[in-house]
């Protein structure tokens, strides 16, 4: 793995070379560009400005490639419409297929290879399922981004806009594709809670003050969930004016669950003072998720409704 990072290093330094030679910019005409041109009218001497080299498009992941990729999805958006639902697929380590390629001993964050291939090859039959087999009704495009975060583990953002008959218009018709609550049978409940709870996040806790969403980058209330989980119970699916509705989340007493349920709704955290807290897990924690998807792919699939184009900039924030 150590090599293989060498490696990757050492080829994206030489194409970051290639592009800082003067043949390389010369190619670009980076003297056409208007940052050069309005300093020079300004009679801003160049050198005090530093050296500005262009990384181009064909650079993948430099800010051209991103607003590359960005302006032919938002192309396709002004040809098919706004997207319609946001799918967010996250790799499973516990795959088994990904278990069965281990060796004895060995963790899935050695082998980033294999959880590479099996998440491709699970990609692709979500993306068949959703364009050939029409899961959600017919599709007019389908837009995706794959991204890795910490441990190795890539998942994938995708847009779908559905065909014009297709549409998801009522609320009644979202409520057949996302749900965003505790299901009653028992195989995909342990799948909902073990890949779609969010937190609990809130209140004082060590374990609270550690998570992402309450961390220092959340700059408008730090205090507050990213995410703004949990969520506020609801009888009923509500489509709001911003585009992203409030999903059915009833208010189900705990005592209705199992035991064997109950031991898994109970969350526990430490605060600073050592000191263990049990929170419960409700419906307001659950992230929304198709029933059917969840169940044939066992890992955290987020489905949502977006009603919205902003969606499209996310992609490639």
């Amino acid at each position: 793995m150590q090599y293989a990072c060498d490696m990757t290093c050492k080829m994206e330094q030489n194409m970051i070379n290639m592009h800082n030679s003067t043949q390389g910019q010369k190619k670009l005409r980076c003297e056409k560009y208007n940052v050069v041109s309005d300093a020079l009218k300004q009679g801003k001497k160049l050198k005090t400005m530093g050296k500005r080299i262009i990384l181009p498009s064909s650079f993948v992941q430099g800010p051209r490639y991103k607003q590359q990729s960005f302006q032919d999805s938002m192309a396709i958006v002004r040809e098919f419409g706004k997207p319609d639902l946001f799918p967010t697929m996250t790799a499973n380590p516990k795959w088994p297929e990904i278990e069965a390629c281990l060796a004895p001993g060995e963790k899935y964050t050695e082998r980033p290879d294999i959880v590479n291939r099996v998440f491709m090859l699970k990609l692709q039959q979500l993306i068949d399922l959703i364009a050939k087999y029409e899961v959600f009704g017919k599709v007019s495009s389908l837009i995706w981004v794959i991204e890795f975060q910490k441990r190795g583990l890539p998942h994938a953002h995708m847009l779908v806009i559905l065909d014009h008959k297709w549409k998801l218009r009522t609320a009644e018709d979202i409520d057949q594709v996302i749900q965003a609550k505790i299901p009653d049978d028992p195989e995909l409940r342990e799948i909902i809670l073990t890949h779609n709870v969010h937190g609990p996040c809130e209140g004082n806790s060590k374990a609270a003050k550690d998570q992402r969403c309450r961390q220092k980058e959340n700059h408008r209330n730090p205090e507050k969930c990213m995410k703004n989980f949990p969520k506020e119970f609801s009888e009923e699916t509500v489509m709001n004016p911003d585009g992203f509705p409030s999903y059915h989340r009833p208010d189900v007493d705990f005592d209705k669950w199992p035991k064997d349920v109950q031991s898994k709704l109970k969350k526990f955290t430490t605060d600073e003072f050592g000191e263990a807290t049990t929170q419960i897990v409700d419906n307001r924690y659950i992230v929304p998720y198709n029933p059917h998807l969840s169940r044939l792919f066992n890992c955290h699939l987020n489905v949502e409704y977006c009603g919205t184009i902003g969606a499209v900039k996310y992609l490639y924030k």
